[in-house]
């Protein structure tokens, strides 16, 4: 009998995720309706001279919803996405109830394109505000109040590395609960590299055996 359960529930698993996925996908074409060009992609040539910046592209819809999977968001939590482009983690996010959702983003194009974004929807969103910062993740100085910082993968090697010591630097500042949500984790080396952060979950997606579909917590620790 426990076999025929197992069975059963193996059979039927990829025809209920097909369901889910087919759900997500329909609220994501309903809510997303009318809002400026987040599918496509803008080649890092288009956007500045740094190799170390990757191409904007959106992340998948799901990706936020694995990435904030059990949380109790209230208004005493703050979210940033790193690379926010043209505003799709930072307008699903403010469904949420964070006190202030932020979106970084170098290209002034895809800044001027986000606020549009986010002014069609501005009446649907629960997070107490809104803002997309254009600035350059180099050199510019995190809020000591984020809570939650979100990457999918926007750059790499010393651009990723002062992004995140920039939030350590944050934290020291003001210790709090600071979780950084992963998505592409290719940076992981560097991340862990110093002792100061440390991952707390994975979650695999779709395809397990693709690191890009690999989305990563990790929690800033107290330097030791």
């Amino acid at each position: 009998m426990m076999l025929q359960r197992t069975g059963w529930r193996a059979v039927a698993r990829p025809f209920v995720n097909a369901i889910r996925r087919g759900r997500r996908a329909y609220d994501r074409l309903r809510w997303e309706r009318g809002l400026e060009g987040l599918e496509e992609w803008v080649h890092p040539d288009g956007l500045d001279d740094n190799p170390e910046r990757t191409r904007y592209e959106a992340s998948s819809y799901g990706a936020l919803q694995r990435a904030l999977r059990g949380e109790k968001i209230g208004p005493e939590h703050v979210f940033i996405d790193y690379g926010s482009g043209k505003g799709r983690v930072v307008l699903h996010a403010a469904r949420r109830p964070f006190g202030r959702v932020m979106g970084l983003e170098v290209d002034e194009e895809l800044c001027a394109l986000a606020r549009r974004n986010a002014a069609k929807v501005a009446d649907r969103l629960k997070a107490g505000s809104v803002e997309t910062v254009c600035a350059d993740a180099l050199d510019w100085v995190p809020p000591d109040d984020i809570t939650h910082a979100y990457f999918f993968n926007p750059f790499s090697g010393d651009v990723f590395r002062a992004a995140v010591d920039g939030l350590i630097a944050s934290y020291d500042r003001r210790p709090r609960t600071l979780k950084l949500l992963y998505l592409n984790p290719t940076m992981e080396p560097i991340l862990l590299a110093g002792g100061r952060v440390r991952r707390t979950r994975v979650s695999r997606g779709l395809r397990p055996d693709l690191l890009s579909h690999r989305l990563c917590v990790y929690e800033v620790v107290p330097a030791r």
